[in-house]
This record gives C-alpha cells, structure tokens and sequence, in this order.
C-alpha cells in the first residue's frame, strides 16, 4: 500500500513545482529587465539630452521661398540656443545681421526642403537647423550657437 502512495504524492507535488518554476521564470526575467535593461535605456537617453543653458527668440519671421512656378512662403520663429550668457547681449546687439543670415537660408530652401518624410521623421528639419547654425556661428565672437529651435513653422 505505501507503494501505491508515493506515486499520488509525486502527482500532487507535479502541479505544483511547475507553477513554481513558471514563476521564478518570469521574477527572473523581470529583474532583469528592470535591473540591468531598464538602466542601459535611461543612461543613453540622458547622455543624448543637451539642452542648451540660456536661448534667445528671434520675431517672427515670413520668408518667400525658392519656387520658381507658384509663390509660397514659410512662416517661423526661431529660438536660438547656446551656453555661454555673454552671448545674451550679443545676439541682442547684432540681432539684425542674425536675422538676415536666417532669412538667407530660409529663402534658399523650396517646400520640398521643408517637408516631413511619412514616417514622422524629419531629416530635413536637422539639416536646416544645422545650416542656421553654419550661417550664424561666424558673426558671433563671444560663443557659438549649440541648438536652433522651432516654436512655429508654416509652410504655404
């Protein structure tokens, strides 16, 4: 009769010692996740982010733009960022020389320069900010922009 009974217990303890596993199974991949995965993914993220310390807005601007068969034009504003607080005065002081080298860049570009890819991307966005940053770095003598911003931007 005890023979009868060992394989019962084993039976019962089958059910059992899979929920267990299943378990430790999933903790252990959790903590994973959360312990080394999730630690990787918030390093990266705050390394990429550098905002600039101090920006300064431009007015609003309206600027033609480059098409040779209709008449469109871009409406923007552009923030201009950097990290060193002389630049403050200035930018203030030769705001009207910035101005006309973001306008001269602006107006070289046609719709399709401007325009965002279907996915969501926007290469031609960094591109023109990179110009802006080209077209403005050498009238400053106290600094250089880091990051040009867009609060508004209209193509029409």
């Amino acid at each position: 009769m005890s023979e009868i009974e060992e394989p019962k217990k084993k039976r019962k303890l089958l059910p059992f010692i899979i929920i267990l596993s299943v378990i430790l199974v999933f903790v252990a991949g959790f903590s994973y996740y959360y312990f080394v995965i999730r630690n990787k993914i918030d390093q990266v993220d705050s390394s990429k982010i550098e905002t600039p310390a101090y920006s300064y807005g431009l007015d609003e601007m309206l600027v033609n733009l480059n098409e040779s068969t209709t008449n469109r034009y871009l409406k923007i504003i552009v923030y201009l960022g950097y990290d060193e607080k002389k630049l403050n005065d200035e930018i203030a002081t030769d705001e009207p020389f910035i101005n006309d080298a973001v306008i001269s860049v602006l107006r070289s570009k046609c719709v399709s320069d401007l325009t965002v890819s279907e996915d969501g991307e926007s290469e031609n966005e960094k591109v023109l900010k990179q110009e802006i940053i080209d077209a403005v770095n050498p009238l400053l003598e106290n600094g250089e922009l880091k990051e040009v911003y867009f609060t508004e931007f209209i193509v029409n």
